[in-house]
């Protein structure tokens, strides 16, 4: 099965969730690159998209969150390896036999005051453009030689990153390509795009789905739904934390039961 006949289902595609908190729980420690898990504590990954895959995802993100040549540069570890981590999903999807898609990810960290690759891009800046598409296609080319079915680009703050991105995986492969944002709770992001800008330019471009990722939990996303269903004809891809984080550390606040009713209201805006 492939992403365009999971569209064509009676319901919502359902996605995984967190990898970060789940190998956290596991004990992965402070400082520890979450993206080397699969090199160093396959089974934990494995366990992981077992339990997603068993709680009825249709679809499973590899660990590839900071998996790009700057985000490992102090790792000693070189991005043609990260092949491996691409391909550490492929157990969860033997495990039931109705088909799931694999999915291999462009994951990037959040941080306000970085983006994704780790430098802003040109003129805010040092990164030129070309060369971040450049880092990106590295990303690309390790999932599609692993098997990905998928791209998904997420967790942007910077259109012009985003840009350089889907312009890596069109040119690299033929995949389908989501394409997510985050958002403040002012309706922007980081760097002050709104969704309405975001829709334009990423449908422009030619990306399969696009939406909204991290930073706000399901009850601050209708306006941002709202806003790309009115300036965007794709799928709505929706991927909100699990409500607003404690600054103390203590989680998040909302319960799995609440955060399962805000995402049902939301399911009916596309």
């Amino acid at each position: 099965m492939d992403f365009y006949e999971l569209l064509k289902g009676p319901g919502p595609v359902i996605l995984d969730g967190g990898m970060g908190t789940m190998l956290q729980a596991r004990g992965l420690g402070l400082g520890e690159h979450p993206e080397l898990a699969a090199l160093e504590h396959r089974d934990w990954v494995v366990d992981i998209h077992r339990q997603y895959a068993q709680a009825g995802s249709q679809i499973l993100c590899a660990n590839t969150f900071g998996a790009n040549r700057e985000k490992l540069r102090r790792t000693g570890c070189r991005l043609s390896s990260k092949a491996a981590v691409c391909v550490s999903e492929r157990p969860a999807n033997r495990l039931q036999r109705r088909k799931i898609v694999k999915f291999s990810s462009i994951f990037f960290t959040f941080c306000c005051r970085c983006n994704p690759i780790g430098q802003l891009l040109e003129p805010t800046g040092s990164l030129r453009f070309e060369e971040a598409v450049n880092i990106f296609k590295e990303v690309v080319l390790a999932g599609v030689q692993a098997g990905a079915d998928l791209v998904l680009i997420e967790t942007m703050t910077d259109l012009q990153e985003c840009r350089a991105a889907l312009l890596a995986v069109k040119e690299c492969c033929s995949l389908p390509v989501m394409v997510t944002m985050t958002y403040e709770d002012r309706g922007r992001t980081f760097l002050g795009h709104s969704p309405a800008c975001a829709a334009l330019v990423l449908e422009g471009m030619g990306a399969d789905a696009i939406g909204v990722n991290c930073s706000l939990g399901p009850r601050e996303m209708p306006p941002l739904v709202e806003e790309l269903t009115r300036w965007s004809t794709l799928p709505i891809a929706i991927k909100p934390n699990a409500g607003l984080p404690d600054p103390g550390g203590a989680g998040y606040d909302i319960t799995a039961e609440e955060f399962a009713a805000a995402m049902a209201d939301l399911a009916p805006m596309g």
